[in-house]
């Protein structure tokens, strides 16, 4: 079964509206899609760094931590230093 490329455009309005609406159902479907969808790395960088702002101004501790769990399992870490940055932030 062949995966189905998402469009980077199309990627990057998702990630956009999913942010503003707090859609945080949204944001999880494509993480658990991601090998489906053929995400590169750094989009599914994008999608973690879009729950960690979600749950880190919602000071949902529970859900950050949730959100480092699924980081440090990804494989290529040098495409998620960004997001281990943006928890760090959240835990001072």
């Amino acid at each position: 079964m062949g995966g189905h490329q998402l469009d980077h455009e199309y990627l990057h309005y998702m990630l956009e509206m999913a942010g503003k609406l707090k859609a945080v159902a949204v944001l999880e479907a494509l993480l658990d899609l991601s090998v489906l969808l053929q995400l590169e790395p750094q989009e599914k960088a994008s999608i973690y760094n879009e729950l960690i702002k979600i749950h880190g101004k919602l000071e949902n501790a529970e859900n950050l931590e949730k959100v480092l769990d699924l980081v440090l399992l990804e494989k290529e870490r040098e495409h998620f230093r960004q997001c281990l940055a943006r928890l760090a932030h959240f835990y001072k």
